[in-house]
């Protein structure tokens, strides 16, 4: 058959395949787009986790990867192509990596050693909740994949104004950083939460395991980059 003389099931509006027929000889730029955000995934948890740990800090670089993965999410609604879909698709993937990174080094910084592989996990269960979800978010466009993104460009815009109020800096990372006054700050705020109160003469000293956020990082990194080999061989 000719190509455009076919239906499209839901319309050529419904995925990006129908769109732009990717299918017999065009089939293979399918699998671009999800390729280029892997290896964006890959640069840029290198990227937000030197941000993070030399410079911005945990929660303004937290911060910094919710504006970008919205804003990313949202302008990638308005491809015109496959090739600028693909790229979109890349700074996307690059801009959400830094979601995973600091909330996961954040949620385990603020915590001690007895509760920090039990808080690591507890990410994950809204991980997968929001995989569960995406097909009930999915179905009320499933005749517009554009409007798809759009809806879901809004989750991180929201979570934004909802860690400016609620989310403190990691006490950790402000001691090492020679932060002291930011860092006690930060603990007596915690204390308030939990009824409880820092004594008066109470003497900050950097933890002996200081790289403990680079560490979490590069344990990301390579379960990131296992994870993407396994999703490229099936």
């Amino acid at each position: 058959m000719a190509a455009g003389s076919w239906e499209w099931i839901g319309g050529n509006s419904a995925t990006t395949i129908a769109e732009w027929d990717l299918i017999c000889h065009r089939k293979f730029l399918a699998a671009i787009p999800t390729s280029l955000f892997f290896i964006g995934s890959i640069f840029g948890c290198a990227f937000y986790g030197r941000l993070a740990d030399a410079w911005l800090g945990r929660k303004k670089t937290l911060l910094l990867a919710c504006i970008l993965t919205s804003t990313t999410t949202f302008l990638t609604s308005f491809s015109p192509n496959i090739w600028v879909y693909s790229l979109l698709r890349f700074a996307n993937g690059f801009a959400r990596s830094g979601n995973g990174i600091c909330c996961l080094v954040l949620s385990t910084e603020v915590v001690g050693r007895k509760w920090r592989g039990q808080v690591g996990q507890y990410g994950f269960f809204f991980f997968t909740a929001g995989f569960l979800s995406l097909p009930f978010i999915a179905y009320p466009t499933r005749t517009q994949w554009r409007y798809l993104y759009r809806i879901i460009s809004l989750p991180p815009l929201v979570y934004t104004f909802l860690l400016v109020p609620l989310v403190s800096e990691s006490p950790r990372w402000l001691l090492v950083r020679g932060k002291n006054k930011e860092a006690l700050e930060v603990l007596q705020k915690f204390a308030g939460w939990n009824g409880k109160k820092l004594p008066d003469n109470i003497e900050l000293i950097i933890p002996s395991q200081a790289t403990t956020g680079a560490s979490i990082v590069y344990i990301q990194m390579i379960y990131l980059i296992r994870h993407c080999l396994v999703k490229q061989s099936n």
